[in-house]
């Protein structure tokens, strides 16, 4: 009987694990490991080392987050395959597998300009690449220089200070009413919010915020409840590790030296969840639909709540929100059944009632033709982007 020796390879996975973003990352280094038996991952989380991280120089490749310039050359001395998911600094030898941040400012851009808001703002991360460049790429999707939109920046250590900011308070007093505001990630929106409360303005039909990062404790626990932009983390990891195995295997000519990852959904909350448009009449329309979009309404509902005749109410609509009463419903509906079937186990029956459908087969037909998949198949990947 012949026997073969499996020779093994012991990855590295360098990251704190202080936030949802490294904590993903690693469930997508896993899935991938699970189809090489050859694998094995060290690191400094229970399961992936007997003793914690291995020396560097046991390793044969490392994922890490370079977060400081003087980390560059350490790395580069390793002489392995060297992964980056920070993507704040780039060199030549270390290879990056990060999110798309500025299509992640696209997005939010795209998310705001559909809720009908003509003034933004932004709040971001002094001299981050990453801050700058979600900010090129909100001003790209409303279409006004990036120079024209009120921003603040600070460093991330003042956002996580808890202290109350005289800086902050007089840049959001300077805003104008209503604005829909742009934070970078969630832990400067958690501040950003707070400062806006204790202004004693209203979230969100004064201000609005909308996030990047989506992390659940964070978004959820805040005072209102964050929008947010999740980013798609899990493939970030996949990636990261589909990369050692191209690089170990000497197949340098099949990888990117940066491979950008696109975000995933807006996931909406309070923090957006009713903005004022210029108009009283689309606005009490808009608030009608958010309210009952489960008791199954239709155009002629929000003709008869809006009080005005119905070429009258689809002129202005039209021109508030650039789309028709039909599309604002449907729209609302696919919010409530993406939240319901990501964030529960309810049936696709239950969830089509949930959303005002009549028949499941209804709910069914109109989903598969405005998310592109079917309710069953988006709850599969999603449950998977959001382990």
């Amino acid at each position: 009987m012949l026997c073969y020796l499996l020779i093994m390879i012991t990855v590295g996975i360098s990251l704190h694990f202080q936030d949802t973003y490294d904590k993903e990352v690693t469930l997508g280094i896993i899935e991938f490991a699970k189809g090489q038996p050859q694998w094995r991952l060290s690191g400094p989380i229970g399961g992936l080392s007997d003793s914690g991280m291995r020396k560097e120089e046991q390793l044969d490749a490392l994922i890490t987050r370079i977060e400081h310039i003087n980390d560059l050359k350490h790395y580069k001395n390793l002489h392995i395959p060297i992964i980056d998911i920070a993507g704040a600094f780039h060199e030549s030898g270390i290879y990056s597998v990060q999110n798309d941040d500025e299509s992640t400012g696209k997005k939010a851009g795209d998310f705001i300009r559909d809720m009908g808001v003509y003034s933004v703002a932004y709040c971001g991360v002094k001299d981050a690449s990453w801050s700058s460049q979600r900010l090129n790429g909100f001003s790209k999707s409303i279409g006004k220089p990036f120079q024209e939109i009120p921003s603040f920046t600070h460093t991330l250590g003042f956002y996580k200070n808890q202290k109350l900011s005289k800086a902050l308070y007089k840049f959001l007093q300077g805003l104008a009413i209503p604005t829909a505001i742009f934070c970078c990630n969630d832990i400067v929106a958690l501040k950003v919010t707070r400062h806006i409360l204790d202004l004693g303005y209203q979230i969100p039909s004064q201000l609005s915020v909308v996030s990047v990062d989506n992390d659940p404790l964070l978004c959820t626990l805040a005072t209102p409840t964050l929008t947010s932009v999740a980013l798609n983390c899990f493939s970030i990891g996949y990636k990261a590790a589909s990369t050692v195995l191209k690089l170990l295997e000497d197949k340098k000519d099949e990888v990117e030296t940066i491979a950008l990852i696109s975000p995933l959904e807006v996931v909406e909350r309070e923090s957006t969840q009713i903005f004022l448009t210029h108009d009283e009449v689309v606005d009490k329309g808009l608030i009608f639909i958010k309210e009952h979009v489960n008791e199954g309404i239709n155009v002629e509902d929000v003709i008869k709540v809006s009080a005005t005749s119905r070429r009258n109410l689809e002129i202005k609509w039209k021109k508030a929100r650039g789309k028709t009463i039909l599309s604002d419903i449907i729209e609302q509906r696919m919010k409530v059944a993406k939240r319901l079937l990501r964030e529960t186990n309810a049936t696709i029956e239950s969830i089509a009632l949930e959303c005002g459908f009549n028949t499941s087969q209804r709910f069914y037909a109109i989903f598969k033709r405005e998310v592109g998949f079917s309710p069953k198949k988006w709850r599969e990947m999603s449950k998977k982007a959001y382990r």
